[in-house]
């Protein structure tokens, strides 16, 4: 069944909040996805929903607050906003517990996660703090974690912390 038709089926009209069904084929995609930045965020929505009937917009912050109730932390390279985090509906906590997270757990760790990201870190920065990481953990980490180097100092660049760069390639 395609997004469009779930949301005829449940609604009929435009204006109308999510439906159970549309919130848990979001939280899917977010689930699936891992950790995200902005863009891959909005690529995923094109990707994933093309027929959305709603507001393109509408979609992508379902979308963000998603990834902060499953992941715990805004989406890389995304500028922090206190209404990420104040205005998550009662009925995406509901689905995120339904799922098994616990929401107030993750919205804390997003903002903890807002304040300890780097804004604007340079590359020599950026190398510095990814190789403190992997020198400090490095049983934590596969050997494979060499090739994506480069993406990983671009995300550290891009105001992620090393350990969150480094995570996103290990699944």
């Amino acid at each position: 069944m395609k997004i469009k038709e779930i949301i005829s089926e449940a609604h009929g009209e435009l204006g109308t909040r999510l439906s159970q069904q549309e919130l848990d084929f979001i939280f899917q995609i977010i689930e699936d996805s891992g950790v995200l930045d902005v863009t891959e965020i909005s690529e995923i929505v094109e990707q994933h929903l093309p027929d959305y009937v709603r507001n393109k917009n509408s979609l992508r912050m379902a979308a963000v607050r998603a990834h902060i109730l499953v992941h715990g932390q805004i989406p890389l390279n995304m500028e922090p906003n206190v209404t990420w985090f104040s205005r998550i509906p009662e009925e995406m906590q509901m689905v995120a517990i339904e799922r098994g997270h616990d929401p107030f757990e993750a919205v804390e760790a997003a903002k903890a996660d807002v304040k300890e990201r780097q804004k604007h870190v340079k590359e020599p920065a950026a190398i510095n703090m990814m190789s403190k990481e992997y020198m400090g953990n490095k049983n934590k980490y596969k050997p494979s974690i060499k090739q994506h180097r480069n993406e990983i100092v671009q995300n550290i660049m891009k105001g992620a912390t090393a350990q969150q760069a480094m995570m996103a390639f290990m699944t």
